[in-house]
């Protein structure tokens, strides 16, 4: 691996996010990235994942926060899908 790309991939950061609900307890995890909730920051992808999955175990199986985060992603910081 070239050197610029190693220090690219130390530094990348991923945010975890949230779709926006297109009307009341419904989500809409087909909104452009840009409109989704950042709700966690993150040095690595892996982290991010486990984070979420964690999240998810412990909001209970039927809840609407279980529901939101199994709809939830981990994006890159430069994804330019974010903008």
């Amino acid at each position: 691996m070239k050197r610029p790309l190693a220090v690219a991939l130390l530094l990348a950061s991923w945010y975890l996010v949230t779709p926006p609900y297109s009307q009341p307890g419904k989500l809409d995890s087909k909104a452009a990235l840009s409109k989704w909730g950042m709700i966690a920051y993150y040095g690595s992808s892996a982290a991010c994942e486990a984070d979420r999955q964690n999240m998810i175990k412990a909001s209970g199986a039927s809840s609407d926060s279980s529901k939101l985060l199994s709809a939830a992603q981990c994006v890159e910081e430069n994804d330019p899908r974010l903008k």
